[in-house]
C-alpha cells in the first residue's frame, strides 16, 4: 500500500473513532480505544501492507487498573493475527473488536470489585433511600418498551425492548436493566440483539441465562420479524410449577409484545412462508 492509500485508511479511522488515532509519521500510529481508557497500542505498517504483511504491534501501555499490560499485549497480537486477511485493510476491525474484548474484561473486573466492596460494607447497613431508588429505576425503564405481564401458574413473564447501535451498548443496557430490584430477583433474564454497525458488519448475539435455548428463540424472533438495532430481554419469575413448552410460548409472546409496543415491529408481522 502506498502512502496515499494508508493515509486514506487513517482518515477513515479518524472520522469513525475521533481522537483515537495519533500519527507518529507516515507509517506509524498510537491507538487509544473509544470505550476503554488508559490503554495505548503503537502500530507500524510496512510498505507491503495489506498485500502481503499485517500491521505490527510495536508496544503496548496500560495504566488502566483493570487491564494488565501483559493481557493487553497478548490479546492485541492474537487479535491482529486472527483478523488479518491478505489484501484487506484491517485497522477498523482491529480497533472495534479489541475495544469490545477489553471492555468486557474491564466490566467483569469492575463488577467483581463492586461485589467485594458491597460485601465489606454490608455490616454498615447502608440502605438506599426508597424514593431515590424508585427514581433511578424509573429513569432506567423509561428507555425501554415494556410488555404487559403474562402470568401462568404463578410464573410471570415480561418483555423489554430498546434501540441499540453497538454490542457494547447492548451489554451496558442489559447490565443497567438488571440493577432494577425486581428484575434482579427474577429467575431468568434472557436476551438477544441484532445490530448493523456503521461499517456494514452485522452482530447477532443471545444469552439463555439458565433457560435452555431461550436466548436462541429470542434471536430467532428478531430474525423472522426482520428487526435490527434492537435488544430484547425477557424476564421470568418462576412460580414453583414447571410449565413445559408453554414457557417458550410466553417468552415469545411477551418479547414480541415489547417489540410491538415500542414500535420496532408491526403487530401483523408474521413469519415468512417457506417456498
Amino acid at each position: 500500500m502506498g502512502a496515499e492509500e494508508l493515509n486514506d485508511e487513517f482518515e477513515a479511522i479518524e472520522s469513525i473513532f475521533p481522537n483515537c488515532l495519533q500519527r507518529l509519521g507516515s507509517n506509524m500510529i498510537n491507538l487509544t480505544l473509544p470505550n476503554v481508557l488508559d490503554c495505548q497500542i503503537r502500530i507500524s505498517f510496512n510498505d507491503n501492507y495489506p498485500e502481503i504483511d499485517k500491521p505490527h504491534i510495536i508496544f503496548v501501555k496500560s495504566t488502566n487498573k483493570y487491564i494488565e499490560e501483559t493481557h493487553l499485549n497478548e490479546i492485541s497480537n492474537k487479535l491482529m493475527e486472527s483478523i488479518f486477511q491478505v489484501g484487506e485493510v484491517c485497522l477498523f476491525q482491529f480497533i472495534d473488536e479489541l475495544d469490545l474484548e477489553l471492555f468486557k474484561t474491564e466490566e467483569i473486573k469492575k463488577n467483581s470489585e463492586v461485589r467485594r466492596n458491597s460485601e465489606k460494607s454490608h455490616d454498615l447497613d447502608i440502605v438506599e433511600d426508597e424514593n431515590s431508588a424508585n427514581e433511578r429505576e424509573n429513569n432506567i425503564l423509561k428507555n425501554w418498551a415494556v410488555s404487559d405481564p403474562i402470568t401462568d401458574r404463578n410464573s410471570t413473564f415480561i418483555g423489554f425492548a430498546r434501540e441499540v447501535h453497538s454490542e457494547i451498548d447492548a451489554i451496558l443496557y442489559l447490565q443497567e436493566l438488571r440493577k432494577i430490584r425486581k428484575i434482579s430477583k427474577s429467575t431468568h433474564q434472557m436476551s438477544a440483539w441484532r445490530i448493523k454497525n456503521l461499517n456494514g458488519t452485522l452482530v447477532q448475539n443471545c444469552d439463555d441465562d439458565g433457560e435452555n435455548a431461550a436466548g436462541g428463540r429470542l434471536l430467532h424472533l428478531l430474525t423472522i420479524m426482520n428487526v435490527w438495532n434492537i435488544i430484547i430481554v425477557d424476564v421470568r419469575w418462576y412460580g414453583g410449577t414447571l410449565l413445559g413448552s408453554d414457557r417458550f410460548k410466553h417468552i415469545n409472546t411477551s418479547a414480541r409484545n415489547s417489540l410491538i409496543k415500542g414500535g420496532f415491529a408491526q403487530e401483523n408481522q408474521k413469519k415468512k412462508k417457506r417456498k
